[in-house]
């Protein structure tokens, strides 16, 4: 079935290809009649013009019908080399154009735009002269003396060339495409100026054409046929146009043909023809690219969804859109040439409208032109008064210029403003009183943590004021030693509730601050000792959170107070340095000592003295690692993570 079915295309595509074959060669005839009855063999060579249309609008798989049609209408006069020559160049002409039209300018053949009628005109033009030059040249090469002289054959070729694709090519791009032209007339008016033209057209050729003029009338009569095909070219598209330029040419060959026609010489009809064509269809191009702009510039004011007016300068309204209609329940043909003031301004507003208005008649411009502003629009049926957002805009005419207000309603947008407005009122006061409320309580939680420090303070002072009851009263050395220690540590934490309680801030504690002033209570609870040994601190001011302040407060307080205690026995002199240092993601606390030192390293895994035993413990609640650094006397350094710092 695949085998029959390809056959059958085969077949239909041939048979078309001698249809096309056929048809060139009819009209190649006819065509060798008229110039026959003329008396020359050169007027107006119509058969290239056909196989061109035909090519731009069909493709290039048609050529053959071309080549064989123009072969066989030539090669029953002439040799077959000359036939084979003509239908090559013929062929040539329709394949160059092709692609310069189609592939390189985009070329519509319906022939609506202005630069399609001035690049099929121009592309022809070149192809046809280079393809009369390629062929003339091919002529006399091959000893074809018809014409001896080669200018004189290029010149004859291109122009017969020229004139019949200028002629015959836009007829069947019109006709044979559809087109979506504009139409400045419906209905009965078209059909009546349609056959008004035609008939008045004929009449016209045939007085112009046949010389059936008064003597008076006859001078220059082919200028008569000018405002025909003005008329063609204005009113009835790209169609019409070449239509009508076809039928005054043909009937300007067949005059010619006669001997009626009112032509010196047989260059004067082709130029007629070809500058009558590309006159009529260029004009045609231009009237329609000008009412499709105009009908553009309508469709855009008469979809556009803001109201839209346009006045003369003393105020006229010269057009509206439908919805300027709808928003102020008007009529255009009602308030077109009514005083724009009376139809939509507020009473109050008119007089200095009228002065603005006045006041751009006399100087040319105004504080709205060119701008947006609000203003109240006033509906005249009710006395309806709204608010409304005006662009004015001005454009000028030739004459004098005109203003076009573009007006859009915005009730609708004005009260979502005013909702929002109140919406962020009515949150502002509500955030207002909430953050009141918050910081009433804040305030209130502030005092409660600070009565608190200052409770636990008092309280854990008691139990220093105690202790140090119990220390004068105890008479052992030994006893009250270790009873000073247990104090030094209590006031380590009273210290903290009391800065605490000190502070702006009662979650946070200035560390560094905090063991300025451990260490000078340290140094005034061992005054004996701190006569001949002092202390050096080194600090950074790092914001500890309370529970971490507390366990960083013992473990210096342990380390101190070992150092003044045992590194400088018998009255010797020597320093404690204490450091805090924050050191990338961790906090470090050294406290070094210049005395006697410890002999050996610390068991920290397992310790043994009781001072030991709660530095552990505080360093292991602190996530930190102690570290026994090497010196003359003693030095442990504590590091421990820095999460829930303030710098």
């Amino acid at each position: 079935m695949r085998l029959a079915a390809d056959s059958r295309r085969r077949a239909g595509y041939a048979l078309r290809v001698v249809a096309i074959a056929i048809a060139y060669f009819a009209v190649g005839e006819l065509a060798l009649r008229v110039h026959k009855l003329a008396g020359v063999y050169s007027l107006i060579w119509a058969p290239p013009g056909i196989g061109f249309a035909l090519v731009l609008l069909y493709g290039l798989r048609w050529w053959p019908g071309l080549f064989l049609g123009a072969f066989a209408s030539v090669i029953i006069r002439n040799p077959p080399e000359v036939a084979f020559i003509v239908a090559t160049t013929e062929v040539l002409e329709a394949m160059v154009g092709y692609y310069v039209l189609r592939k390189l300018l985009h070329f519509r053949p319906q022939l609506e735009r202005v630069r399609d009628v001035v690049s099929f005109a121009a592309v022809d033009a070149t192809i046809s002269a280079a393809d009369a030059a390629f062929g003339a040249a091919a002529l006399l090469a091959t000893g074809f003396n018809g014409h001896a002289d080669f200018v004189n054959l290029w010149s004859t070729w291109w122009w017969i060339n020229l004139s019949g694709d200028l002629i015959v090519c836009p007829v069947l791009f019109t006709w044979a495409l559809p087109t979506s032209l504009p139409k400045t007339f419906e209905g009965r008016w078209r059909r009546l100026e349609t056959i008004a033209f035609v008939a008045l057209g004929l009449l016209l050729v045939l007085l112009v054409l046949t010389g059936w003029l008064p003597s008076w009338l006859r001078a220059s009569r082919t200028y008569y046929l000018l405002p025909l095909l003005l008329w063609a070219g204005v009113r009835f598209g790209p169609r019409g146009a070449a239509t009508a330029s076809f039928v005054v040419s043909l009937s300007a060959i067949v005059a010619a043909a006669l001997g009626v026609a009112p032509f010196a010489a047989q260059l004067d009809l082709q130029i007629f023809v070809a500058l009558s064509s590309v006159t009529t269809l260029m004009l045609s191009a231009l009237a329609q690219e000008r009412v499709r702009a105009v009908q553009r510039t309508a469709a855009i004011q008469q979809t556009a969804l803001d109201a839209i007016f346009t006045i003369d300068v003393h105020g006229r309204i010269l057009e509206v859109n439908p919805a300027a209609e709808q928003l102020f329940s008007i009529r255009k043909l009602e308030v077109l040439g009514n005083d724009l003031a009376a139809v939509i301004i507020p009473p109050r507003l008119r007089a200095a409208y009228y002065q603005g208005l006045q006041k751009y008649y006399r100087e040319g411009s105004g504080p709205v032109i060119g701008s947006r502003y609000r203003t109240i629009g006033w509906r005249a049926q009710d006395s309806h008064e709204f608010p409304v957002e005006v662009a004015v805009t001005v454009a000028s005419t030739g004459d004098e210029p005109v203003l076009t207000g573009f007006v859009r309603d915005i009730s609708a947008e004005q009260a979502a403003e005013a909702a929002r407005q109140e919406a962020n009122e009515k949150l502002e006061r509500t955030v207002a009183t909430r953050t009141a409320e918050l910081q009433s309580s804040l305030r209130a939680k502030d005092l409660l943590l600070r009565e608190l420090h200052h409770r636990v303070k008092n309280n854990l002072q008691v139990m220093s004021s105690l202790l140090n009851l119990q220390i004068i009263a105890e008479p052992s050395e030994r006893t009250r030693r270790r009873l000073v220690d247990n104090q030094s540590r209590i006031q380590s934490m009273a210290l903290v509730h009391q800065l605490l309680y000190q502070s702006m801030e009662v979650a946070h504690v200035d560390f560094g601050e905090y063991l300025q002033e451990l260490i000078q209570r340290l140094a005034a609870a061992y005054g004996e000792v701190a006569e001949h040994v002092s202390t050096d601190v080194d600090v950074e001011h790092v914001q500890l959170d309370i529970d971490r302040a507390i366990l960083c407060g013992m473990l210096v307080n342990e380390l101190v107070t070992n150092a003044l205690t045992h590194a400088f026995p018998g009255g010797r002199a020597g320093t404690v340095h204490v450091r805090f240092a924050q050191q990338e993601a961790s906090l470090a606390i050294t406290v070094t000592d210049d005395g006697v030192g410890i002999s050996g390293p610390l068991n920290l895994a397992t310790p043994k003295t009781f001072g030991l035993q709660i530095i552990v413990t505080l360093a292991r609640q602190l996530d930190g690692q102690i570290e026994q650094l090497p010196g003359p006397g003693t030095s442990i350094c504590v590091r421990f993570p820095a999460a829930n710092t303030v710098a």
